[in-house]
């Protein structure tokens, strides 16, 4: 009995703190049904296939400079997708589950800002470009950034994996050291934004995600506003490959999509060479997930309301596309559509 009005003492505390503290929790959700097509060329007829994923996140003000934020979303055993596949009625659930896919201390004091835990991605991207870490992608680790007149500065150690020691390996832990500076100015309605960063994969050997290559990835970015045309470059080069190692994109799309009513149309080209980029990190929708490939995405959104929004994806991809960095393979084209209808608020 004692323990039970213990409980119900520590719960009516906790309930009151966070009642008297209501005003500082800002909750957010968002809810999109897919429909896809994808072919693999030589690969198979091709899959069709319903989607959807729904988010649930919650931001808690502590101070002025000091927040909680934390999301929950439907999950696909990926790092790059929390797409839950429609079709498996007989065992719901299973790979797809709903986890944490953020959970960080966000800390503001001034022109400096630090995150812990697993984040949005903190680094600045280039027309939001998915080229070298997917839109899906919340590293974990810690993060701090700076910002001064326009010049940025974003400094941050991820893991990547984590190896524990056994009589068998030394347990190398597998990081991604990450450093970005750029500079952010505008003169009326012109804006742009250029810069460099680099992502050092410490110890990718380790778990042979990159063969004997490692991975130290170098980019150099432009992106320039005017209106509502956005028009974006980035090139990237891994300095541990001797050979393929290069990726770049270039991109345009026009409109904006705040309000119902607003539209944006927008389209990419990309070519990323065998050893450019970590493919698991990558966009996943883009050729299947793989490097050694090229293509373009054309896509757009139409607001149906302020919070409701339609929008689609057309992928015209090639694998393989240099057949010379590997004769085993022939190129084959990848084709993927998809249509999105989705809310949030």
């Amino acid at each position: 009995m004692k323990k039970l009005l213990i409980i119900a003492t520590l719960a009516s505390v906790s309930f009151s703190a966070l009642a008297a503290s209501w005003d500082d929790i800002k909750p957010s959700a968002d809810f999109r049904f897919r429909l896809e097509n994808s072919k693999d060329e030589f690969k198979s007829e091709g899959q069709s296939r319903q989607r959807l994923r729904a988010r649930l996140g919650l931001k808690y003000k502590i101070d002025d400079s000091t927040s909680i934020k934390v999301r929950l979303a439907t999950a696909a055993s990926s790092a790059t997708s929390t797409n839950d596949t429609l079709g498996d009625s007989t065992s719901p659930g299973g790979a797809n589950t709903v986890y944490f896919d953020r959970a960080f201390i966000a800390h503001k004091a001034g022109d400096i800002s630090v995150n812990m835990g697993r984040m949005k991605f903190p680094m600045f991207k280039a027309g939001s470009s998915q080229m070298i870490f997917d839109g899906d992608f919340n590293p974990e680790g810690i993060h701090a950034g700076y910002k001064w007149q326009g010049v940025y500065i974003n400094l941050a150690s991820f893991w990547y994996e984590e190896n524990k020691a056994k009589a068998t390996d030394d347990g190398l832990d597998v990081t991604i050291t990450s450093s970005q500076l750029g500079y952010a100015g505008e003169s009326g309605d012109f804006k742009y934004n250029i810069g460099a960063s680099n992502y050092h994969y410490e110890n990718a050997h380790a778990v042979g995600t990159f063969g004997d290559e490692g991975m130290n990835i170098l980019e150099a970015y432009l992106e320039l506003k005017w209106k509502k045309v956005t028009l974006f470059y980035s090139a990237t080069v891994n300095n541990e490959a001797e050979e393929d190692n290069t990726a770049n994109i270039i991109g345009v799309s026009y409109g904006t999509t705040k309000i119902k009513g607003d539209w944006k149309l927008g389209a990419n080209i990309r070519t990323v060479e065998l050893n450019a980029l970590n493919a698991k990190l990558m966009d996943g929708d883009f050729a299947g997930q793989t490097t050694d490939s090229t293509g373009t995405i054309l896509y757009g959104k139409y607001m149906t309301s302020d919070s409701a929004y339609l929008s689609f994806g057309l992928f015209n991809n090639t694998k393989n596309a240099d057949e010379n960095a590997d004769v085993s393979r022939e190129s084959e084209a990848y084709t993927k559509m998809q249509f999105d209808y989705g809310v949030k608020f």
